[in-house]
């Protein structure tokens, strides 16, 4: 993701940059992004005040929701607005973020009024609230080490840290040591990597790569279930802990209806395998909060390996047009239920 797109933020870490219209490049030629004034993708401004005769959804989650590879118009959320009369969608999903810097972009967004909390978790966030440095790649493939705000669990009580957010960005060179056990890397739970036992690879593979990677993934589909990210494993692990805390308190601080959403791992898409526990561990949360749910995994699994495949972008590293397509496709029938339960559906009807 070009710098240009970025800028730093005080108590998020990174936001869009305001008021842009770019073109980011894509495997085929790029594609459009537009940000509006408060520094979030979006064709439209964000107004605190509500529009007649609109039920608002506010939609938080990371690049996977934001759409990174993917314009604007062709994310679930805008694909959700066409499908459904009445809609109205804020998409919040911020690049090279995780769920705790979601929560707090929500705290910042109080104002805005609206009748539907929309949290989407990729499997991998997991990690990222467990982190107080990212790792990101630039233009010309080096990584560059940025902060981020973070939770600690003290007591079983939230506390932040590192806010106000340090502007500095480091090389490889200048990172300080007492920082690098905290770093978290996209290429983490890279099957490509994770086998080949390489941690530091760029994440777009020369095209050179491409019979290696088809031999990985028909490996994976053959092999017995492999394990990743083993913070899922069982109810107790710390980060489990602090995810779920996380999530736990933003829910129940919500004075809206809540739907949780979770995307799987990437290998789920390329494997057509979940190497996670993750499904136990949300299981438990939504039955300690009774928030709405849904887990795409299942839609993913009945596909054939081809449509399933078409899912995934290697190049981009995120879910393509038709994977958001699909998402899309399996909220709109349980955002038509909440909208019609809602106490909102008074105030609809009337406009």
């Amino acid at each position: 993701m070009p710098h240009t797109l970025m800028r730093h933020d005080p108590e998020v870490g990174t936001l869009y940059t305001p008021s842009l219209k770019l073109r980011v490049a894509a495997e085929k030629g790029g594609y459009l992004v537009r940000t509006n004034a408060a520094g979030f993708r979006s064709e439209q401004e964000f107004a605190a005040e509500r529009t007649p005769g609109k039920f608002r959804a506010l939609v938080f989650g990371d690049s996977q929701t934001s759409a990174d590879g993917v314009s604007n118009k062709q994310r679930f959320s805008d694909l959700l607005e066409r499908k459904i009369p009445g809609l109205e969608t804020y998409n919040y999903g911020l690049t090279a973020t995780g769920p705790d810097q979601h929560f707090l972009i929500y705290e910042k967004q109080r104002a805005v009024k609206h009748d539907l909390l929309v949290i989407v978790v990729y499997a991998e966030n997991i990690r990222r609230v467990c982190r107080r440095i990212f790792a990101l790649p630039d233009p010309k493939g080096s990584l560059s080490y940025y902060s981020k705000p973070y939770f600690e669990l003290e007591h079983g009580e939230l506390k932040i840290r590192n806010v106000p957010v340090p502007k500095q960005i480091w090389s490889e060179e200048t990172l300080p040591d007492e920082h690098r056990p905290h770093i978290y890397s996209f290429h983490e739970t890279s099957l490509f990597a994770h086998i080949t036992k390489k941690k530091n690879l760029a994440p777009r593979l020369p095209k050179a790569f491409a019979p290696l990677r088809e031999f990985i993934r028909m490996a994976a589909a053959r092999s017995p279930m492999l394990r990743m990210l083993p913070e899922y494993n069982t109810p107790n692990k710390p980060e489990w802990l602090l995810l779920r805390a996380v999530l736990e308190n933003w829910i129940h601080s919500s004075p809206t209806p809540v739907l949780l959403v979770t995307i799987p791992h990437y290998i789920t898409f390329v494997s057509g395998r979940d190497p996670t526990r993750y499904r136990a561990r949300f299981k438990e949360l939504v039955d300690a909060t009774s928030c709405h749910y849904i887990d795409i995994l299942p839609d993913v699994l009945k596909l054939s390996n081809d449509d399933r495949r078409k899912l995934w972008s290697d190049w981009s590293g995120h879910i393509t047009v038709p994977a958001h397509e699909l998402i899309a496709e399996r909220l709109a029938p349980v955002i038509q239920n909440i909208m019609r339960g809602s106490e909102a559906s008074d105030r609809l009807t009337k406009n």
